[in-house]
């Protein structure tokens, strides 16, 4: 093995050329462009923050995917006669765009929010087009063996929601905070401090919501709230501390 010693010590101009900061958020940008219109946002796997989406489970039911194809061939097809589709074509190529411009903008559910209700239209326009191409004598049984599917999709979906869901994302949506909050004022005569820690997300913040503190008296507070202990910075209410998210590892 033999270092190269030059590595490093001039940049040429053709890297100058494809490495650079607007072709970094070229990428990006496009990449999330794309990502908002995948078949695995839409159908598979949907938003990965489980705080938007249960885990593994797409935007729109995955038996939707068919009406979804007929209603962009259906309206692409339909566009010489009707020049209003052009306006929900544009609606859907424009809705990722601010989504686009964003940290994980590509598959971040609500800010995509716009985008849905024209996937919804097309989907009702693949819906009908479905109607309309089958012949009579089968229409009624591929409509009804569509409907038993998604049907049980959605009961699918529900049962998730309300089952597995509610433990997979309580972590996420800080279940046990209050009870933490209410222990911790309990002991909070008997000691000179007592901290609450998030080591992911104020703990401040959710501390003032859960005991409904007076937004004007925070105000007035705030300025005054900044302590350090032990080398940590945290905010102060009382003899309750709060420590700065993401300032120490506390399995190191």
């Amino acid at each position: 093995f033999t270092q190269n010693t030059n590595a490093g010590q001039k940049v040429r101009f053709v890297d100058q050329l494809f490495y650079n900061k607007p072709a970094f958020v070229l990428d990006r940008v496009t990449q999330n462009y794309l990502a908002s219109l995948s078949v695995q946002f839409l159908f598979l796997s949907g938003d990965p923050n489980l705080r938007h989406s249960p885990e593994g489970i797409g935007e729109f039911y995955r038996i939707e995917f068919i009406p979804f194809v007929m209603g962009i061939g259906y309206l692409l097809l339909g566009l010489k006669k009707n020049r209003n589709i052009l306006l929900l074509l544009s609606w859907i190529v424009l809705a990722p765009l601010p989504a686009a411009i964003t940290r994980d903008g590509g598959v971040h559910a609500s800010r995509l929010a716009l985008l849905f209700p024209a996937v919804n239209l097309v989907l009702a326009a693949g819906s009908y087009h479905i109607w309309q191409i089958l012949p009579k004598r089968i229409n009624l049984t591929a409509v009804g063996a569509l409907s038993l599917v998604w049907i049980f999709s959605v009961g699918f979906f529900i049962n998730h929601y309300f089952g597995a869901y509610k433990v997979e994302s309580a972590k996420y949506f800080q279940y046990g905070f209050s009870e933490a909050v209410k222990k911790a004022l309990g002991q909070t005569e008997a000691r000179d401090y007592v901290i609450i820690d998030d080591r992911e997300d104020s703990a401040l913040m959710n501390y003032l919501f859960d005991m409904r503190y007076d937004p004007a008296i925070f105000q007035q507070q705030s300025k005054a709230l900044a302590f350090e202990i032990s080398g940590m910075k945290s905010s102060r209410i009382g003899n309750l501390v709060f420590m700065d998210p993401a300032t120490r590892d506390w399995a190191n």
